[in-house]
């Protein structure tokens, strides 16, 4: 697309900008570069004709993880020392935080980093993190920081903001308003821990009502901030701050001691796969199955469960036995695979989101930041990350990772993307040229692209408070960050901890223990 007519219609909405794309130049991605769609179409749509598949074998395991995000992984790594099968209709583990490579360079396609974990966060989690080599506790600052110190990002070059033609070191800024904002989050501090379970009651008012009505009432800020607000809303909770709870606001500025101390942000070149990989070095890989769609869970005699699984590679099905399940998988599937459990999630939100990737010619590239946010007239777009800042190593290929967040109702187009790409595509390079004056296409070796139709839930009034786990037995519990969690990875993890607790196995034993 040509940079006059991006500026064109930069003012209109974001679907008719990527239908505009291809009319105003439709071979233009084709003939440059590959596009790779990196979807599960395929596999959801296999559920559909699931009755004309045979049934080729049944077997029996104790436990039966359905999903393979971080809290499926998570679960399959605490449950390891039993017979337990982890079933994930993906070609890869992950979801939101999953990765891929193209040659050998590896990197993100979804979440892309955490920050050092307070002392105040929940135990458990913290106890993991230790377990599997991420963390170490540093008592001079009281923080749980990352031992791969090769994997930070520099304080100097963690992000920088781009907005009506101009930079800023942040997103907030460092005006008035901003002080005043920050005034407002600073009695906050040392409050808001993860797991959000464990937020004092004394704070669950702030779940019933929106976070720009809690912030309307203490200040008039002007649109203009508030749309900033809005930009960082949308990018850990996807929503703005006019549709999430005051409690999700407020926790994502006070979460860990910003003003106080440095904290650490690891960002590997994987992104959070990095954790899950962590977790995977330490089980049998036997107790993985990818490309295995659950398609169905029975309840029967005896409280066990039957669970119908397809194969989607060899088109068939398999019966298994189990005497547990943890639900770790998007809780809108539940009213195909188990129908009497769904109407506990029912209100649930999410956002769907589109990642796309850039592989450039590192010798073309060159680079400024980490992350670099963009506040546009088009709320989706979120900006890029530039994994050429993630590691020591030199590769001769660099990354730009740009990511889209769009409205619930959006969904339908997002899904069409698939079949699309190229739409997408040209219009993440219309936005990163505005950013860096130049255009990136002939660095472009490959572009990749991730549609993900339900990729976090939206913590909106009630989410975070609302009891997500009434139809939870002794072997039938749920995890994921759509259980009432914000959708971030230790309350993923956390969340499949607190699931395994709960099963009539017993309590969770630590490293070298089997679990009874």
């Amino acid at each position: 697309m040509k940079r006059r007519d991006f500026i064109r219609v930069s003012a209109a909405g974001l679907l008719p900008l990527l239908l505009r794309v291809t009319e105003s130049n439709p071979q233009n991605a084709a003939e440059k570069y590959e596009i790779e769609v990196l979807s599960d179409k395929e596999a959801g749509h296999t559920l559909f004709r699931r009755h004309e598949l045979p049934v080729t074998e049944r077997y029996a395991v104790e436990n039966l993880i359905v999903g393979g995000g971080v809290a499926g992984v998570t679960a399959t790594y605490l449950l390891r020392h039993q017979n337990t099968l982890l079933c994930e209709a993906s070609e890869v583990l992950g979801g939101s935080s999953s990765a891929h490579h193209y040659e050998k360079l590896r990197f993100s396609m979804g979440a892309h980093y955490d920050l050092a974990y307070p002392q105040y966060y929940g135990t458990e989690g913290l106890k993991l993190l230790q377990e599997i080599g991420v963390t170490v506790y540093n008592p001079h600052n009281q923080l749980y920081e990352f031992r791969e110190k090769d994997l930070l990002i520099p304080e100097e070059i963690q992000e920088r903001c781009y907005e009506k033609g101009q930079f800023r070191e942040d997103v907030l800024g460092h005006g008035e308003e901003a002080r005043i904002f920050q005034q407002l989050m600073a009695r906050f501090m040392g409050k808001m821990p993860m797991p959000t379970t464990e937020i004092d009651a004394a704070y669950h008012h702030l779940d019933a009502l929106t976070f720009q009505d809690w912030l309307s009432e203490r200040h008039p800020f002007s649109p203009d901030f508030i749309r900033r607000v809005d930009y960082q809303m949308l990018d850990d909770w996807g929503a703005t701050c006019a549709r999430v709870s005051a409690l999700a606001g407020i926790h994502y500025y006070a979460c860990r001691p910003y003003q106080s101390k440095s904290v650490e942000l690891l960002s590997p070149p994987e992104g959070n796969y990095y954790f899950i990989e962590k977790m995977l070095a330490k089980m049998p890989k036997q107790a993985i199955k990818t490309r295995h769609l659950v398609s169905g869970i029975k309840e029967t005699e005896g409280g066990a469960f039957e669970v119908e699984v397809i194969d989607v590679a060899k088109k068939s099905r398999s019966i298994i036995h189990t005497q547990n399940v943890v639900y770790c998988g998007q809780k809108h599937t539940l009213p195909y695979l188990m129908p009497e459990k769904a109407d506990l999630f029912k209100h649930n939100v999410y956002a769907p989101w589109v990642v796309v990737s850039f592989v450039l010619d590192a010798k073309v590239w060159k680079g400024n930041n980490w992350q670099n946010d963009m506040i546009t007239d088009q709320k989706a777009f979120l900006g890029f990350v530039d994994s050429g800042f993630q590691s020591g190593e030199k590769d001769d290929f660099t990354v730009l990772t740009a990511y889209f967040c769009f409205d619930p109702k959006e969904r339908k187009m997002v899904a069409r993307l698939a079949d699309h790409p190229n739409t997408i595509v040209e219009t993440a390079i219309a936005y990163i040229n505005t950013f860096q004056a130049t255009d990136i296409r002939p660095a472009i070796k490959k572009a990749f692209v991730k549609p993900m139709g339900h990729a976090m839930p939206v913590p909106s009034p009630g989410y975070l408070t609302r009891d997500k786990n009434r139809f939870q037995t002794q072997n039938l519990v749920f995890a994921g960050v759509d259980t009432g969690r914000l959708p971030v990875f230790f309350e993923a993890m956390d969340s499949a901890i607190q699931a395994c607790k709960a099963l009539r196995t017993g309590p969770l034993k630590s490293e070298g223990e089997k679990i009874r």
